[in-house]
């Protein structure tokens, strides 16, 4: 509640109060069936419907005590949602409170990221699409019509990245085959963003041995796939291509442990272009080098 009060302060302070368009962040759902949630008992975002100093309920008088008129509510489920049931029951959870509360409701913000295919079977789009039109054709008889904004996320961007890398050392410990590689985990980084490393192995050998995936860098931690696959019995100058790391990826990649950056080439219309990568162009521009 402290967020909201702050928020008015500054808006009064600006003299922005009549210009403002407010959303509030809800949580409408307990517990979210996602690679990474961001709803539920185990998130600190948004307030919620049920009794509590932060309750979507005292965020409203708050607003109101302030003269300010609410003009949406919004929500971040999380990310790489396979069931389309979660964003119905979400919008359902949501305007059925504004049936009562904020009849007059403009805009409704329904966040995470709609399913990326890593190697794995999603709903199509379109079904998705159809899910959530069919629910919102309902509510807008009662309510209006109220503006749909949607967050696609990783949909949209993950399967154009794909990241190429060599591998530069092999080992052979407590009976598995380790490939260390010239990139790192934070490259791929699979587990915090709820992915799944299914390598590519560029080589002519055709042989399949149980084999685990690691980084170069010096940290424990440093693994791509430490549970063995079964992959080509690759060696030391072999090339290995993890695709649909278009999404949480270079955000990630920073020069840790004196590593250098890697490039990072677009193609465009048949074209490969090379760009630099997004640190150093920081770097350059706060030390005045840009």
């Amino acid at each position: 509640m402290k967020g909201i009060e702050r928020f008015v302060k500054t808006a009064e302070e600006s003299g922005t109060v009549d210009d403002l368009d407010i959303l509030l962040r809800t949580q409408p759902l307990k517990k979210v069936a996602a690679r990474v949630s961001t709803s539920g008992k185990h998130s600190k975002f948004g307030f919620v419907f049920e009794e509590a100093k932060d309750s979507v309920d005292n965020a409203l008088n708050k607003l109101k005590e302030k003269g300010l008129q609410l003009s949406g509510l919004h929500c971040h489920l999380g990310s790489q949602i396979k069931n389309p049931e979660t964003y119905v029951e979400a919008i359902r959870k949501m305007l059925s409170f504004a049936v009562e509360e904020i009849p007059n409701i403009k805009k409704l913000d329904i966040g995470g990221g709609f399913p990326a295919r890593y190697h794995e079977n999603v709903p199509e789009i379109s079904t998705v699409g159809a899910k959530i039109e069919k629910e919102m054709k309902y509510w807008r008889k009662k309510l209006g019509d109220i503006e749909l904004i949607l967050e696609p996320g990783r949909f949209l961007t993950s399967m154009a990245g794909i990241l190429v890398s060599k591998i530069v050392n092999v080992k052979h410990m407590y009976g598995r085959k380790i490939l260390i590689l010239n990139v790192s985990e934070d490259m791929v980084e699979v587990e915090r963003h709820g992915k799944i490393a299914t390598p590519s192995v560029i080589t002519e050998k055709e042989e399949l041995v149980e084999t685990s995936i690691a980084g170069n860098l010096c940290h424990s931690n440093d693994w791509i796939s430490r549970e063995p696959q079964m992959l080509p019995d690759a060696e030391s100058g072999d090339i290995i291509v993890f695709e649909n790391l278009g999404a949480y990826q270079i955000n990630h990649n920073i020069p840790y442990n004196l590593r250098p950056l890697p490039k990072i080439l677009t193609m465009i219309d048949g074209k490969v272009i090379e760009n630099n990568h997004p640190f150093t162009l920081i770097t350059n521009f706060v030390f005045g080098k840009a």
